[in-house]
């Protein structure tokens, strides 16, 4: 009867403790394996997300970078055409005072007028669009080539389209200072909307004959060389983990003038071009621009070639509204869904280790439970009389009890069952050590791959940091420094020379006949030759020097701590390497003209110009030398 009852207690609490148990620790695995699941979900989202926006940021920067190269450019207009008509009136003038002194004495005024005259009327530059002219100081025009029927005749009182007495000024000019600019406007003969147009010209005189001579251009002229320039640099221009990545321009009535992926379509007028949804794209571009001079980003649909799938493209577009361009780049978004979904796998299979850990030591806590559940209910039945106390003692020591010392069979089946209940926790407890030390073993393990995941995102982070830098201040072409970082690091040495009471030498270069190698050899040619002498200036100079592209043709060299000896023997050596250059398959020779200028307590931009004057010089006196 006693025995009965007890059992019956024993088992109803050990059910009932089970069931709390089961219960407590199922809450507990769910509750735990939903939040990992939810953090793993937000986890996905944020990186597609940071992804996204690193891809808008790539796009975006490059716009951005091509945007204030139009700009720089459009801004240096006037200054490349100022360059040039003078750099022409100067040879014009050299080339006729060395007409005059080689026959002055052994030919009459007449003749010598005639043969510079003669010499000067075929000359045409900028695609045929310049020439010279020659007028007295009195008015009388002595050449002027494209109206040669006005020549014998006085223009004193010429006045160009706005009303400006033109010859007088120039006169008045030529008098006052022997040499200048005159701004004109005039209406082109080839134009169709007779409306006036910017023209500059610069003039010098010329001493012997009591004459002036010059050359203009038209101000829109030249930008549209400059656009041309622009057009064809931005035309191959590619960037991508692919290379596959380019920035495009069309302007405001559709017409694509530049797309180094899609060459097919230059020229084209793409004006009514929808996406697979029906979205009119370069309708929307051209929207986007002129509401917001920022830019701003649009999606389209495109279909996949060879497929009936489509992809989402995100295209970043900036105007440029004097010229009414758009510029813009794109970036598939399939492509980005592509490394956002192998990074989810890679994520979601780090979740399931997790949860499959977690399962493990769920199990492992339910079976200690249950073990624990199981010597709690022993304890209970060892409390209905003397013996069980007796055998408490015994499980508390470890040691089983002596069936021979009991005298009654009950008893005796107690005591068999608690020597059972000893063991039994042997072997429990012999399974929860295994149990642990796996356990330990796998946290180390996921310990150490955490550490390693940390250090891989950190050292990414730091390389395509790296990256960003070296693309805000290196030429894209020639790989050294580029325009605005070498004024930057013109800026700190003037800083540090004044500080110091240094010196240092600024070198402005030049090719010579650059334009002749485009002309000749294509512009691929022209741009392996900008390589190898940005190549050439860099193992030339010293380890403290800075080279840099200034932009074109056009190079500068910045010489820390040096006085002009030492500047004008390094940029000789420069000079002689370039000239000893050569390029396989092409009979190509390579000169340079250089000016070399040392700072005294000029700013950077004064500095550049002076360095400028003396390439200049450099170039009047024959070229291929360096003028200091």
């Amino acid at each position: 009867m006693y025995k009965k009852i007890g059992q019956s207690f024993a088992s109803a609490i050990f059910f009932e403790v089970a069931i709390v148990i089961i219960l407590t620790v199922g809450i507990l695995g769910y509750i735990w394996i939903d939040k990992e699941y939810e953090t793993f979900n937000q986890q996905s989202e944020k990186l597609r997300m940071d992804y996204i926006s690193n891809q808008k940021n790539i796009i975006k920067n490059e716009v951005n970078r091509t945007v204030e190269y139009i700009q720089y450019m459009k801004s240096k207009t006037e200054e490349i055409l100022r360059k040039d008509i003078r750099s022409r009136t100067y040879e014009a003038y050299y080339t006729a005072m060395n007409i005059y002194n080689q026959n002055k004495g052994t030919r009459s005024e007449e003749e010598i007028k005639k043969l510079i005259t003669d010499a000067l009327r075929p000359i045409r530059f900028n695609d045929g669009r310049g020439y010279y002219f020659i007028d007295t100081l009195e008015g009388d025009v002595i050449l002027y080539p494209i109206l040669p029927e006005s020549e014998g005749t006085n223009l004193i009182d010429l006045k160009d389209d706005n009303g400006n007495f033109v010859l007088r000024e120039e006169i008045e000019l030529v008098k006052k200072q022997n040499e200048g600019y005159i701004t004109g406007h005039w209406i082109k003969p080839d134009s169709e909307d007779k409306q006036p147009y910017k023209k500059i010209t610069f003039v010098k005189r010329f001493e012997p004959f009591n004459w002036y001579m010059g050359s203009g251009e038209y101000v829109d002229d030249v930008m549209e060389d400059i656009q041309a320039e622009i057009l064809q640099r931005v035309s191959v221009i590619r960037f991508g983990y692919d290379n596959d990545m380019c920035v495009f321009i069309n302007n405001y009535d559709g017409v694509v003038l530049a797309d180094a992926v899609n060459t097919m379509s230059l020229g084209q007028n793409i004006i009514d071009q929808t996406d697979e949804r029906g979205k009119k794209v370069i309708q929307e571009q051209i929207q986007i621009v002129q509401k917001d001079s920022d830019g701003g980003f649009l999606s389209q649909y495109c279909k996949m070639s060879g497929a009936g799938e489509t992809y989402e493209k995100m295209t970043f577009v900036r105007g440029i509204p004097e010229w009414e361009w758009v510029v813009g780049s794109g970036v598939q978004m399939d492509k980005i869904e592509q490394v956002i979904a192998s990074n989810r796998a890679q994520m979601q299979r780090k979740v399931q280790r997790d949860i499959l850990n977690i399962i493990l030591l769920l199990l492992g806590v339910l079976v200690l439970a249950f073990a624990l559940t199981r010597y709690l209910t022993d304890k209970s039945r060892k409390n209905l009389d003397i013996f069980l106390s007796f055998l408490k003692n015994a499980s508390r020591d470890y040691a089983e009890i002596s069936i021979g010392k009991v005298h009654y069979s009950e008893f005796k089946d107690l005591a068999a069952a608690a020597n059972a209940m000893i063991f039994e926790r042997n072997v429990v407890e012999e399974r929860i050590r295994k149990l642990n030390e796996e356990l330990e073993g796998r946290i180390q393990v996921r310990t150490r791959e955490i550490e390693e995941l940390n250090a891989n995102l950190e050292k990414k982070v730091e390389e395509r940091t790296q990256e960003l830098n070296q693309m805000l201040i290196i030429d894209g072409l020639t790989r050294i420094y580029n325009h605005k970082y070498m004024y930057e690091r013109l800026e700190e040495e003037i800083i540090k020379a004044s500080a110091r009471d240094e010196k240092f030498c600024v070198i402005m270069f030049d090719l010579d006949h650059f334009k002749s190698v485009n002309d000749l050899y294509g512009h691929p040619c022209g741009d392996r030759v900008l390589v190898a002498v940005a190549e050439t200036i860099r193992n030339s100079i010293r380890k403290e020097d800075v080279a840099g592209r200034y932009g074109g043709e056009e190079f500068i060299v910045l010489l820390p701590d040096t006085v002009m000896e030492t500047g004008y023997v390094i940029a000789e050596r420069i000079r002689k390497e370039i000239m000893a250059l050569r390029f396989e398959g092409k009979e190509l020779s390579i000169t340079i003209s250089g000016g070399i200028v040392e700072y005294e307590s000029e700013s950077a931009v004064e500095l550049v110009r002076k360095a400028d004057e003396k390439m200049y010089e450099a170039k009047q006196l024959g070229r291929n030398r360096v003028q200091k």
